[in-house]
């Protein structure tokens, strides 16, 4: 019986830790639910987890390279709000009228790429329930 990842609680595990370069979380099998780990992974329990870090940074570029964005791309390479440019996008988009769908896009987006690293690893995966 393959295991099931539930989505919901991998995005969590996303947005708690996209901000941070060198958080490092697997998915334990033999209990069922991602752990973070500080030091090597190389238990046969353990399947690393997407790098979230990374993965939010191209969800910015790749939300900012969209047709009509070229302003909001621009003006935000001068936005500093918390040096963190994965919180910082959030913040720039609240600062300019919070009307910006981004974080629905990320959460879809995320969604795939965690869908991947499931089909990648011989998981299946519950559909999203809870949308950020």
């Amino acid at each position: 019986m393959k295991t099931v990842i539930n989505m919901d609680n991998a995005l969590e595990v996303y947005y708690e830790i996209k901000d941070e370069e060198n958080a490092c979380y697997v998915f334990d099998k033999s209990k069922q639910e991602f752990v973070e780990i500080k030091n090597d992974c190389a238990d046969e329990n353990y399947t690393l987890f997407i790098d979230c870090f990374k993965i939010a940074n191209k969800v910015i570029d790749i939300y900012l390279s969209q047709d009509g964005m070229e302003h909001h791309k621009k003006a935000f390479e001068s936005f500093y709000q918390t040096g963190n440019r994965v919180t910082d996008i959030l913040w720039y988009f609240e600062h300019i009228d919070g009307a910006y769908p981004f974080e629905d896009f990320e959460c879809l987006y995320v969604a795939e790429k965690i869908k991947k690293w499931c089909s990648e690893n011989d998981f299946d995966c519950t559909e999203i329930e809870n949308m950020k």
